[in-house]
């Protein structure tokens, strides 16, 4: 996780990111770890096992929680992330 000024740049890795298990998912955010009520669509890219997406109009100065999430229907349904956290810079 890379933090900007209003932003967070997301790259998660996974082995499960292979065009077959998950292929759509989101990335869930919030400023708590039981409050992760704001959603963007992540972005795949083929070949590399990578989700990845910039999350932007964050608050510098607050600390955020992020998890991702496959979509219903995806081969790996229910597989969370762990949930992580990063704050954007002043």
């Amino acid at each position: 996780m890379t933090p900007s000024a209003t932003q967070l740049d997301i790259n998660l890795y996974s082995d499960e990111f292979d065009d077959t298990e998950i292929t759509a998912g989101k990335f869930f955010y919030g400023t708590s770890k039981t409050s992760l009520i704001h959603s963007i669509a992540a972005d795949f890219i083929p070949g590399m096992l990578k989700a990845s997406k910039a999350i932007p109009g964050l608050s510098a100065g607050v600390k955020y929680f992020i998890q991702f999430r496959p979509d219903t229907g995806e081969n790996c349904e229910g597989a969370y992330s762990g949930i992580y956290h990063g704050t954007p810079t002043a």
